[in-house]
């Protein structure tokens, strides 16, 4: 007997693309599928339309008497406390997670389960790859992003090197796609409920959730296929950067706390975050930055080397001092270059401003090797 997949749509003010989410339920090739919509404290028309979307299905899927397609609604507590909730309210054996401007492949379910029963049918988490749709907001069709690439392969990668990307933030940093969409996963149940997403956590609750279930010991499981669809927009949480900076010092906080064998994983990351509030004068993410990094400190490609969190702080203190021109080469127009080839005749530049030179505030990737993949 097939096992039930509940599949979760979580949705917080998504109205105009809940449909597209649950057609994609809908039309699983599996046929053994409940699917529950989440309203995360919606303001907007997301219980017209899940109503709607129900009384829809129990006209046109008649044929298809497995599915069943419920609405639940909760006071706004974040995409981590909505999960939670599908995951007690759901029925199912496996579970997908689905944010409802996203949708998934017709044969995503299909296919990651007949790979799990094919390595046998424990507790597990199958990932798969993944394609970005990047939409214009303002007439409502998918465009290309120059020099992106749409689709993420995420490959067959061991829990170390899983361990080792999700620990770096942002993704920019990165040389490889992020290989944990939750959209493109399955999981078994019974893990969310052992292991539920962290609530406090507003985002990055992904990446802590994925996080602790490898550090636990559980397999995770590569099936090649993309999965999942995930669009790109304007009201994409991961485009707010006073909230993913926040959410990464928490992150940080919470990995730290819970895994202090890992903190020297996040710290490429932390020397990119302290190098760029530094830069922008941002004095309360260079903080929270500052408690979390480990001494010594190795900031602008090498050139300064601090040893203590009074230095940090002393740093800063001189750069709000400093004008921009004088640290970055990108501040500099036509005027303060000459001043500068001028002073530099009078006095040896590489030593009274070390940094002067600056081009970018990008640090070397936190790892320059490729990623480590499994032996056939």
């Amino acid at each position: 007997m097939s096992s039930l997949v509940s599949v979760v749509i979580t949705a917080f003010n998504q109205a105009l693309y809940l449909e597209q989410a649950v057609q994609s339920v809908l039309a699983q090739t599996y046929p053994q599928i409940e699917c529950l919509i989440i309203d995360d404290g919606s303001t907007d028309a997301t219980r017209q339309v899940a109503d709607r979307l129900i009384r829809d299905s129990l006209i046109w899927d008649n044929s298809r008497a497995e599915v069943c397609l419920t609405y639940h609604y909760q006071p706004n507590g974040g995409v981590a406390s909505a999960r939670n909730l599908g995951a007690r309210r759901a029925t199912g054996a496996w579970i997908q997670f689905l944010d409802a401007d996203d949708w998934i492949a017709p044969d995503k379910i299909q296919r990651q389960l007949d790979h799990a029963a094919a390595v046998g049918d424990t507790e597990l988490v199958l990932y798969s790859d993944y394609e970005r749709v990047y939409e214009d907001s303002t007439q409502m069709q998918t465009v290309s992003e120059p020099g992106a690439s749409r689709v993420c392969v995420a490959g067959d990668l061991d829990a170390q090197s899983l361990i080792a990307r999700l620990l770096v933030c942002p993704d920019s940093l990165a040389q490889s796609p992020f290989p944990l969409l939750q959209q493109a996963m399955l999981f078994k149940r019974c893990l969310v409920m052992q292991t539920p997403f962290d609530e406090t956590l507003k985002a990055c609750e992904d990446r802590e959730f994925a996080l602790t279930l490898l550090v636990q010991g559980v397999p995770f499981v590569y099936v090649p296929m993309v999965a999942a669809f995930y669009r790109k927009h304007s009201a994409n949480m991961t485009d707010n950067r006073s909230l993913m900076w926040n959410a990464y010092a928490q992150y940080f906080q919470t990995v730290g706390d819970r895994h202090p064998q890992l903190r020297s994983l996040y710290q490429p990351s932390l020397q990119y975050l302290l190098e760029t509030t530094l830069e922008e004068r941002d004095r309360r993410h260079f903080e929270a930055f500052s408690q979390l990094a480990q001494f010594p400190v190795v900031l602008w490609g090498g050139r300064l080397h601090l040893s203590h969190l009074f230095a940090l702080k002393l740093l800063y203190e001189l750069r709000q001092l400093t004008p921009s021109f004088l640290l970055y080469e990108r501040y500099r127009g036509p005027r303060s270059k000459r001043w500068l080839a001028i002073l530099s005749q009078w006095l040896p530049m590489s030593r009274w401003l070390p940094v002067a030179h600056l081009r970018s505030r990008s640090p070397a990737p936190p790892n320059t090797d490729p990623p480590r993949q499994r032996a056939l």
